[in-house]
């Protein structure tokens, strides 16, 4: 398959879903799922964009920016470093990404959305991603995953669609640059 049949894929994946929140990081992914998600008809859409302490602001104020000039509507939530990561274990990411989710699919509920999707792709499926056991017990859902999409196929759909987050480097977590059991 290539991009176009992927990109319709995830079109008819989102149009399917009927509501949904998509966990918006302000990176690449899921920038592009809430462009793709905003242009399918029938789908009532919110994007949510958790904040913590050591997560870049920068990619926060840049998600509350796209959602406001693509007139998507959107949620920060502010949220402090949770006691399960206070020491940097080695699951650390998959703790984070618990709490994450349980505050987004809280959101969601709240909304009455029925899904929520995050910006997982292709390739991310290849590594090692101890966040990816998270997202499946939240009952999380990849759509760009689901389509098959990578990351290098993102980029060339975000390239031709308009979207200046193209040219933005893969920001870790933080918490990443300490070793771990380290508070």
């Amino acid at each position: 398959m290539n991009r176009y049949e992927k990109l319709e894929k995830l079109k008819s994946i989102l149009s399917d879903a009927g509501s949904a929140v998509v966990a918006l990081s302000g990176g690449t992914d899921s920038t592009f799922l809430v462009s793709v998600a905003r242009g399918v008809r029938g789908l009532r859409l919110m994007a949510v964009t958790v904040s913590t302490p050591y997560m870049f602001s920068s990619e926060v104020d840049d998600a509350v920016r796209f959602c406001l000039g693509q007139e998507v509507k959107h949620r920060e939530i502010k949220m402090d470093i949770p006691s399960a990561v206070l020491l940097n274990p080695h699951d650390r990411c998959y703790l984070c990404k618990t709490e994450v989710m349980k505050a987004i699919t809280a959101a969601a509920r709240e909304g009455g959305f029925e899904f929520v999707l995050d910006g997982t792709n292709a390739d991310d499926l290849r590594e090692y991603r101890p966040g990816l056991r998270a997202l499946r017990e939240a009952g999380v859902r990849s759509p760009l995953a689901e389509a098959m999409l990578t990351k290098e196929e993102i980029r060339a759909l975000s390239h031709e669609a308009g979207l200046e987050v193209i040219d933005k480097p893969s920001n870790t977590c933080l918490l990443t640059r300490f070793p771990h059991d380290t508070q």
